[in-house]
């Protein structure tokens, strides 16, 4: 005697695709997570560590309107944090001041290592930092 379909008990072939995309999701989110960790700290770009002093600037800019005070700050304090081979070098003031309104008195930095530069510009006007790739 035959058991109708319905009757008859599931086989287990396999899995099914919601099963499939779960354990993939599960496995991607654990690998990006846990992957990071084992490669160290890539050595920063000459791009990515002017966009981190100029991201530092935009900060202090805020310091400086944020609390009414005048602010300065000198190159030297900017070149302190880079690594060995990169240099900051102003073409025109030694030093930055910011003023509670949110003006400056402008800079101009160039960032270089042996083979190549990038500029940073602070208008005075209205203390924007602008990185420019020569």
């Amino acid at each position: 005697m035959r058991l109708p379909t319905s009757a008859r008990a599931p086989t287990d072939a396999g899995f099914t695709l919601l099963e499939l995309l779960v354990t993939l999701t599960l496995l991607a989110v654990v690998a990006a997570t846990i992957l990071p960790r084992f490669g160290g700290e890539r050595p920063r770009t000459l791009e990515q560590r002017a966009g981190e002093i100029a991201r530092e600037l935009g900060r202090m800019r805020l310091e400086a309107v944020g609390s009414g005070r005048v602010l300065t700050v000198p190159t030297t304090d900017l070149a302190a944090g880079l690594p060995a081979g990169m240099t900051l070098a102003a073409t025109e003031t030694q030093e930055l001041v910011f003023f509670p309104n949110g003006m400056t008195n402008g800079a101009v930095w160039r960032l270089e290592t042996e083979d190549r530069a990038v500029g940073l510009t602070v208008d005075w006007l209205t203390g924007r930092v602008a990185v420019d790739a020569p």
